[in-house]
């Protein structure tokens, strides 16, 4: 097991695509595959499910997932402390990591080149653990906060949808969604927690909730297989074929919810400080983008 398979491999769980991962490290296609080969047979598991034009990770490729990000960070930190370099590790959720971070963490390195950036995924929960424990300097999470461990900023506000099969028209009866299954993050998600308040306020009784961490294999499973879920709206229009289900605004109540840039409390040092402003230059920019 080396490390330049389980970044390869920890890639591919975050993109679900061999060929965006071989364009994002400058590699071809059968390299990376050939790579996560040689990683099912040591470990003598298979981590993918081929799904259409996504791979979906088994429940091994999750469980190895946490580990190998574990593993990378602390190799990048190793590097940093031996080589003296300025280092940030931070850790975020899977939908913003894939969605929002790309042009914050290009801008990122950008302006800070000489700044060693490791970025870790997981879930909300976790993520502030890590905060706590001294793993990660600094997160992107969503949910509640507790002001008396962290402090914070906001970061971006995520429009919540409902994805279903096209035999939804729209979400006038909830007794057209009572008794389907609905698919869900892990309980440690914020989302998971927001779509099982929602589904209560609205009277909706599904038959099972089924906890997935990959939002390609929820889609998929939509698709395939019937059922609803909640997803960020710009996290449906990076997934290929999305076109495939019905995707239906909430109502304001519902409709959005924020994510925030956290850090323990009172150690705002000069590298937070500095991913806030670039966070603060990202929305002016979309500001004017809008106007």
């Amino acid at each position: 097991m080396k490390i330049e398979q389980l970044d390869m491999f920890s890639r591919v769980v975050d993109t679900g695509s061999i060929s965006a991962t071989a364009r994002a490290i400058h590699r071809v296609p059968s390299n990376i595959s050939t790579r996560i080969k040689q990683l099912e047979d040591e470990l003598g598991v298979n981590l993918f499910i081929r799904e259409r034009h996504i791979l979906r990770p088994t429940t091994a490729a999750l469980k190895l997932k946490y580990y190998s990000d574990r593993i990378l960070t602390l190799v990048d930190e190793a590097r940093a402390v031996v080589g003296q370099e300025e280092m940030l590790s931070i850790a975020s959720i899977h939908s913003t990591a894939v969605t929002r971070l790309p042009s914050i963490i290009t801008q990122y390195h950008h302006d800070y080149p000489d700044v060693q950036l490791n970025l870790s995924t997981g879930y909300s929960v976790n993520i502030l653990e890590g905060i706590q424990q001294g793993c990660f300097r600094a997160g992107f999470v969503c949910g509640p906060m507790d002001k008396s461990k962290f402090d914070y900023c906001p970061a971006f506000q995520e429009e919540m949808v409902i994805v279903s099969p096209t035999s939804i028209p729209d979400l006038s009866s909830s007794e057209q969604l009572s008794g389907m299954d609905a698919y869900a993050f892990n309980k440690n998600c914020h989302y998971h927690t927001y779509f099982k308040d929602w589904m209560n306020a609205n009277d909706i009784q599904c038959t099972n909730i089924y906890e997935i961490g990959c939002f390609h294999s929820i889609m998929a499973f939509i698709q395939s297989c019937g059922g609803i879920a909640m997803l960020p709206r710009n996290l449906i229009e990076n997934i290929p074929n999305h076109s495939d289900v019905n995707v239906h605004r909430l109502d304001e109540r519902w409709r959005y919810v924020d994510t925030h840039f956290v850090w323990q409390g009172g150690k705002r040092d000069r590298s937070i400080e500095r991913m806030i402003n670039i966070l603060n230059q990202s929305v002016e920019v979309s500001l004017e983008k809008t106007a």
